[in-house]
């Protein structure tokens, strides 16, 4: 009956492209967008005769709240970051550790790291992230270019179900 009622409809390119522009969002999962897109979803199926249920689920997923670096010598600033997203927490007072530049974060730049917080222009990839875990890192911080937006990333959860987390911004 359903396909019936389906395939019984002339195809509507307007309807359809109005359709795209109302659900045309960002809407990540677990998020109110995502709420907001569902209700749009069920509404149009409602105009359609369809009574549409929406399940809901657990997800593992991460609150990407603002996040911040302090700098408190040789001066003192404040900038705003990006925490990348299942990397694991600091503790609420924060992590104070000294810093330690290690160029792109390769695994051949971790050398001596043991305590620090490493200061890198990339992540390193899996091998970078599993070597400063090992050697010993209290976290990790990422810089872009000057004038570039912080991105808002997620680690790759087998990594982190693999080998734990390191604070990473």
């Amino acid at each position: 009956m359903i396909k019936e009622l389906i395939f019984a409809m002339p195809f509507d390119g307007e309807r359809s492209m109005a359709f795209l522009k109302k659900i045309a969002f960002t809407r990540c999962a677990g998020s109110p967008e995502e709420e907001k897109a569902a209700n749009i979803i069920c509404d149009e199926l409602r105009s359609f005769g369809f009574e549409p249920e929406v399940e809901e689920f657990d997800l593992f997923a991460y609150a990407n709240d603002k996040a911040w670096v302090e700098v408190l010598e040789p001066y003192q600033a404040k900038y705003e970051g990006s925490a990348l997203g299942l990397s694991g927490t600091t503790p609420e007072e924060g992590l104070e550790a000294p810093l330690k530049y290690v160029e792109t974060g390769q695994p051949e730049f971790l050398n001596e790291i043991d305590g620090t917080i490493i200061l890198a222009s990339g992540g390193g990839g899996f091998k970078g992230f599993e070597r400063a875990k090992k050697k010993g890192a209290a976290g990790r911080i990422f810089i872009a270019g000057a004038g570039r937006d912080t991105p808002n990333i997620s680690m790759n959860r087998c990594t982190r179900d693999r080998l734990g987390t390191l604070p990473t911004a």
